[in-house]
């Protein structure tokens, strides 16, 4: 048998696949039991995994061993876009302060032409796992591990409210000429301008997604 630490994150990054992708909604029931039977594990690492979800805010936990996926409101998504542009923006500044060498600078210009690809296509799925790449290497090459991981927490949260994709065919130029003007000023080393551009940038798929809800 695995360990059990292992047997927990194994079934902990299960459940959360089946939240992003959809199998899994907002209400629905998570039961030990049923669990225990679909992942053939006991009850315990199951029971640890759910603790886990439901201080990540996946889950919300619910009397007689019962748990069911967090609904989550505009406001709440708002709340945590902010939060990541903050910590986006930070990053991004630091990154090109740092001087990125040019495979670096390479890299992101080429995940823009794929998304502009996919975005010709309607391959809006395709499109939003460039669009994660492009926003986890600033994340992830700040040198600041707690804040990757904050970052990377925060957009799981909120991945199924942008995959739905509502925002996206309205609004696919803006974003696309917003990581246009993202990478052009990196490449210039404009540390500042970038940082500033990231957080408006995510400001603006929030902003997005409520217009769009409203209309």
């Amino acid at each position: 048998m695995p360990p059990q630490k292992t047997l927990r994150d194994f079934v902990y990054k299960k459940i959360v696949d089946e939240i992003l992708s959809g199998r899994l909604s907002p209400g629905d029931k998570l039961l030990e039991l049923e669990l225990a039977k679909k992942y053939k594990v006991s009850r315990t690492p199951i029971r640890e995994a759910l603790l886990q979800l439901e201080k990540k805010r996946f889950i919300v936990q619910k009397p007689k061993r019962s748990a069911v996926v967090q609904k989550m409101d505009m406001k709440q998504v708002e709340d945590i876009y902010r939060v990541i542009a903050l910590l986006e923006g930070y990053a991004a500044e630091v990154v090109v302060a740092a001087e990125p060498d040019k495979r670096d600078l390479s890299y992101l210009k080429e995940l823009v032409k794929e998304m502009e690809g996919y975005a010709k296509t309607k391959d809006y799925s395709r499109y939003l796992e460039k669009n994660n790449s492009f926003h986890a290497f600033f994340a992830e090459r700040c040198g600041n591990d707690p804040l990757s991981d904050i970052v990377s927490d925060l957009r799981k949260r909120v991945f199924r409210t942008l995959s739905r994709g509502f925002t996206i065919p309205n609004h696919i130029e803006q974003y696309l000429e917003s990581h246009r003007e993202i990478v052009n000023s990196a490449l210039n080393g404009e540390a500042e301008r970038v940082g500033q551009m990231m957080r408006n940038h995510d400001l603006d798929a929030v902003k997005f997604m409520i217009v769009d809800r409203i209309r």
